[in-house]
């Protein structure tokens, strides 16, 4: 893959329709695959948007099986930290 297939958090999380911590949380928990490089996030767009036609609630984390409600309350609380 060209370096050009890759999009940072910032970019990937609009993408991908969660809010930018949940997001992180997500690729820390290797819900959407993702590499590490440089200590920053990089995730291939290619697989991202696989990610989203395959259905992201067929995520395994425990997290990405949480409604939408308490997602919000995740990214509260994680705010609050």
């Amino acid at each position: 893959m060209k370096n050009t297939d890759f999009i940072g958090t910032r970019e990937g999380a609009p993408i991908a329709g969660y809010h930018y911590t949940y997001f992180c949380k997500l690729l820390r928990d290797g819900v959407i695959p993702a590499y590490r490089v440089n200590g920053r996030w990089r995730i291939s767009k290619s697989e991202l948007l696989a990610f989203i036609a395959k259905g992201s609630n067929q995520a395994t984390a425990s997290s990405a099986n949480l409604p939408a409600k308490s997602q919000v309350e995740f990214i509260a609380n994680s705010q609050n930290q």
